[in-house]
């Protein structure tokens, strides 16, 4: 038995040796090497130890020098978010976070909300989207929610735990010898805003294996696909295919997976004969199809035929509809516009000039 662990073991040590990948940072507590600041922190609920807390619009960077040789950098981390964020909220005010890098790239530009649970008119954030956005549910993607005891009390005097966790991890083209991430939020509304970092991992890594052209395909219509899971596992796995991704958009930006009008149609059909079970499904899958949905929604309530109850449905689809501007076309353009800023290179950048600006959010943000 010990033999066999000991080969597993390894086994297990070539294969990490093999994927070319060096570690270069490794989070400590002892104190935490390489921040502008923060201060070590227990979350009140579990105890579990943090780097925070970071208030908003005070910017915190993390330094690395000496990197080995490598093509691309890997950073994994938690990042917790606490207190009263409002997300793109323009009732509350927003709270819009930013991660960036020393020459200048955009990671993530997006904002987040932790309001989900205490009120129905402020629960929208633009996560995992690029702000500005299509709006999603507050904690899309979050691995945890209310788990930190963060406690603030709501309009109504009510204890709230308002906190999240998400996990990062995302890779990226990167040649350069040192590297540093810049991390802030920007606020509006309550000053009870702060976030933080625990299990942060960096890594220098060789060029990215080469990516068969199904492999791309694939990745390449899972980038416009409305599943929000789906749609950022697919940005960042192209982001880290660099310039192979890059050569393969080139040749695809301009196909349309915008829906027929028949097949918008036979949607807006289901939708009217839904029932509780799959409902809320089919109401999804309209209204974000965005605008193109608006006019067939609204024939669909002209109807005389239906009841009250479908056409005030239907009614409700078409004005949620309206808050998505852009066609499901658009939005890939609008994810492949952020994907080749990342990837940064000449090639990318010069493509990422061709592809039209996102519309025009009905948000007063830039």
């Amino acid at each position: 038995m010990a033999i066999r662990k000991l080969l597993l073991s390894v086994v297990l040590l070539l294969a990490a040796c093999e994927s070319g990948a060096k570690r270069v940072y490794q989070m400590t507590f002892e104190p935490p090497s390489g921040w502008s600041g923060g201060a070590i922190s227990k979350a009140p609920k579990d105890q579990r130890t943090y780097l925070g807390n970071f208030a908003p619009g005070k910017p915190v960077t993390l330094s690395i020098a000496k990197l080995p040789k490598h093509e691309r950098v890997r950073i994994s981390f938690d990042f917790l978010v606490m207190g009263g964020w409002s997300g793109s909220s323009t009732v509350f005010g927003y709270s819009r976070w930013d991660m960036e890098t020393g020459d200048g790239r955009s990671l993530i530009h997006t904002t987040f909300c932790n309001w989900g649970g205490a009120y129905t008119n402020n629960n929208e954030q633009a996560f995992p989207e690029t702000y500005p956005a299509r709006p999603y549910p507050g904690w899309t993607l979050a691995a945890e929610k209310q788990t930190l005891g963060t406690m603030i009390n709501t309009q109504y005097g009510k204890p709230y735990d308002a906190s999240a966790v998400y996990h990062f991890d995302l890779t990226f083209p990167h040649t350069a010898e040192n590297i540093s991430f810049g991390f802030y939020s920007m606020e509006q509304g309550w000053k009870e805003k702060y976030f933080g970092f625990a299990n942060v991992v960096v890594e220098a890594l060789p060029a990215s294996p080469a990516l068969t052209e199904a492999q791309l395909a694939g990745l390449w219509k899972d980038l416009g696909d409305m599943n929000p899971q789906k749609f950022f596992a697919a940005q960042w796995k192209l982001i880290a295919a660099g310039d192979q991704a890059v050569d393969y958009i080139a040749k695809h930006i301009d196909e349309n997976i915008d829906p027929s009008g028949a097949y918008l149609a036979e949607l807006v059909e289901s939708l009217k004969k839904a029932t509780d079970e799959n409902g809320p499904r089919i109401y999804d899958d309209v209204t974000r199809l965005g605008y193109i949905a608006i006019a067939p929604l609204r024939a669909a309530a002209a109807d005389g035929a239906i009841d009250a109850k479908t056409k005030a449905m239907l009614d409700r689809a078409r004005v949620d509809a309206k808050r998505y501007n852009e066609s499901p076309t658009q939005l890939r353009q609008f994810r492949t516009r952020h994907l080749l800023q990342v990837i940064h290179s000449p090639a990318a950048m010069s493509l990422r000039l061709s592809i039209p600006e996102p519309p025009p959010r009905n948000l007063d943000l830039n």
